[in-house]
């Protein structure tokens, strides 16, 4: 991966490669026919708030469908009792009600985990989050944001940056992160819209990332310069909640051993695939982000992932 040490050397060669079957085949994570749930990966969920348990339920539901081993949800005690019964496979952690009984817990629980899934759902009013936030970015192995912890780190750049920053010197993975353009323009106040390559090429790189950047065409951002544009979905995806699946499978395949650059353009590949067969099945007004999940099936065999 390349090292470019300069705004110029970002902006020598903005073309993405496009996204096709043939690539994404190529990331398949292996599964051995001996594995156990432990071979597959431990995902930690961080997801929904009072009044948002279906966002939770979306994201952990496309990881435990992403092949990922065990799915922990990581949430307020009065969710659990709901996403037992929508999912009953995940194992559940109640939230503490303190940040530092929170840092506590996690510092026992994150050595067990092999990445975070984080943001879709949480109230970023909630002073607990941003604390949670801050830990969860200094040590998970890896980690994948979007939604409200987007918004929190939009708050305090000055903070996030350099957590970010300082994972490639703890021998952490980069964070990836998945905003729409709004959460974009968040990041990055002053954004222009129509700038879908530069501004976000630079992002990555000054923050040591690997940026999703959702939409029409979505296209995926590496720290060391490469872009990725992805060829799938529609605009039947264009509801609340489809951005919460992708966190999910993107996290699944995080936990599964998949670097974060392969996870998110795998990821974003898998997510609009099943969009498009979703669309076929239902139609592109009538389907809904709860299809997306199911679908996966069909989008693994797609690209070789599934005989």
């Amino acid at each position: 991966m390349c090292d470019h040490s300069d705004t110029d050397s970002v902006v020598s060669d903005l073309s993405p490669i496009r996204l096709d079957a043939e690539f994404v085949a190529a990331i398949r994570p292996e599964r051995p026919m001996d594995g156990h749930k432990g071979t597959f990966g431990n995902l930690l969920v961080w997801a929904g708030s009072e009044g948002m348990a279906g966002a939770a339920f979306m994201c952990a539901e496309a990881a435990a469908r992403s092949g990922a081993g065990i799915v922990r949800l990581y949430l307020p005690r009065p969710l659990i009792l709901p996403l037992l019964i929508m999912l009953p496979q995940a194992v559940s952690h109640a939230i503490p009600g303190t940040a530092e009984e929170a840092r506590e817990d996690l510092s026992a629980l994150l050595p067990k985990i092999d990445a975070c899934a984080v943001g879709p759902g949480l109230d970023p009013s909630d002073i607990i989050v941003r604390d949670i936030l801050l830990y969860m970015a200094e040590h998970a192995e890896r980690i994948v944001l979007d939604a409200s912890a987007l918004t929190v780190i939009s708050r305090e750049p000055e903070v996030f940056r350099p957590v970010f920053l300082a994972r490639k010197e703890k021998g952490l993975a980069p964070a990836v992160l998945t905003p729409h353009p709004g959460e974009f323009s968040r990041l990055v106040p002053g954004w222009n819209k129509e700038d879908r390559l530069l501004a976000p090429k630079t992002f990555s790189r000054d923050w040591n990332t690997v940026l999703v950047l959702k939409g029409y065409e979505t296209t995926v951002f590496l720290p060391g310069g490469e872009c990725y544009i992805n060829s799938t979905g529609n605009d039947g995806m264009a509801k609340g909640g489809s951005g919460d699946v992708l966190t999910g499978l993107i996290g699944g395949l995080l936990a599964q051993g998949v670097s974060p650059a392969d996870a998110a353009t795998a990821g974003v590949f898998l997510h609009g695939l099943a969009g498009d067969l979703a669309a076929g099945k239902l139609g592109r007004r009538s389907m809904q982000p709860t299809d997306l999940s199911a679908c996966f099936t069909e989008a693994f065999r797609r690209v070789k992932w599934e005989s």
